[in-house]
């Protein structure tokens, strides 16, 4: 009977959740994949907050077959909740990187020889290996050159001449008089294989970078509508192995709050202010003591009058923001107080409470850097 011994572990780690594990994500083999642990007598067996390999044995940290050479497993990534994951989470990439993660991006994560964290990148687009790729630019912009780059760095080859001869970037293409700023240049990845890459475009009149493209080129995920990309790369093992526990770090995002307050109860907000207040005293490692704008300046006057810009339904509508960003956090953050107190009395300590716990907004209502809360009152 065969023997199965642990070979790597993968688990998801969040700081969003109090417990740090995070059930977020959902993995899916690619075919080759599939395949390529069949061939290696490998079970692939996923679990609650992430998956594992089960190597056949024939002696303990022994693998059946050999590994004489290094491989790289892809597997299509899925959220259980693309809303609340993509609100709760920071997905842009950290320093000294300017990559942001917008609409429409995806997620790429692999691991490195030598490392049990795995590293994280952007991507803006999935492809085949043979595809046409599209740009648009100002109408002044009448050439684009395209230098293609490996994960390495190196320029890579994607073109071929009518004989089949490889033809080196950078590619100069040009737009035509009848589209002027749209270009259109067909690659093939055929030598160049499934991986990551960097797209260059720059203006070739003047040198200057017009944008940039981080992809994955790879056939079958690129005709799927997976969220993102995971690689594993397993090492050859020349003799015995012992488990390798690898972890995806995830950080919870922080955005500014910003509340909308619609009067719908007929208070006469001439009469009274409306002052929102951080009574928590929070200093700990996930929430801190907030203040907001919206309150009635220190120095008196009062409050500021709705702007109608702001209105909703017609009603009155104060806007208040956090000055500061406030993580998202299973916990929510509480001793959010709302309260009316006397027109042109910022600093009263008595007042009506209306709200003690203002609620955390939604993740689904995060926008970019804010996240909108909408009450009546």
């Amino acid at each position: 009977m065969a023997r199965y011994q642990e070979f790597i572990k993968l688990a998801v780690n969040h700081t969003y959740y109090s417990s740090g594990v995070s059930d977020d994500l959902l993995f899916y083999p690619t075919a080759d994949t599939k395949k390529t642990l069949k061939r290696q007598r490998i079970l692939y067996k996923a679990h609650d907050y992430g998956f594992r390999f089960l190597a056949e044995t024939t002696e303990a940290n022994k693998t059946t077959i050999k590994f004489d050479k290094a491989l790289d497993c892809y597997f299509g990534i899925g959220y259980f909740d693309s809303e609340k994951f993509l609100g709760i989470t920071d997905l842009n990439e950290s320093a000294p990187s300017t990559q942001t993660f917008t609409n429409g991006c995806r997620i790429f994560l692999y691991n490195e020889t030598g490392s049990d964290v795995l590293k994280y990148k952007v991507i803006h687009a999935i492809y085949q290996e043979a595809f046409s790729f599209q740009f648009s630019a100002a109408e002044t912009v009448t050439e684009i050159k395209i230098t293609i780059k490996n994960e390495n760095g190196t320029a890579v080859v994607a073109d071929f001449d009518s004989s089949g001869n490889e033809v080196a970037g950078p590619y100069i293409v040009s737009s035509g008089a009848e589209s002027p700023g749209k270009f259109n240049k067909f690659f093939n990845f055929k030598n160049a294989g499934k991986g990551f890459y960097t797209i260059e475009v720059k203006n070739n009149a003047t040198n200057s970078v017009l944008n940039t493209y981080q992809v994955i080129v790879h056939n079958e995920l690129s005709r799927t509508t997976v969220s993102g990309v995971l690689r594993i790369h397993i090492p050859a093992v020349a003799t015995t192995f012992s488990t390798k526990n690898l972890t995806i770090n995830f950080n919870r995002a922080s955005t500014k709050w910003k509340y909308y307050l619609s009067v719908k109860s007929g208070l006469d907000l001439d009469d009274i202010d409306l002052v929102i207040t951080d009574k928590s005293g929070d200093s700990g490692s996930v929430y801190n003591t907030y203040s907001f704008n919206g309150n009635p300046a220190s120095g008196g006057g009062g409050q500021a009058d709705p702007d109608i810009a702001n209105s909703i339904g017609g009603y009155d509508t104060l806007v208040f923001e956090s000055i500061q960003k406030i993580p998202f956090y299973e916990i929510p953050k509480k001793q959010l107080e709302l309260k009316r107190i006397e027109d042109g009395q910022p600093t009263a300590t008595a007042g009506n409470v209306i709200f003690p716990n203002l609620p955390n907004p939604k993740p689904k209502n995060r926008e970019g850097e804010t996240s909108k809360i909408y009450l009546n009152i």
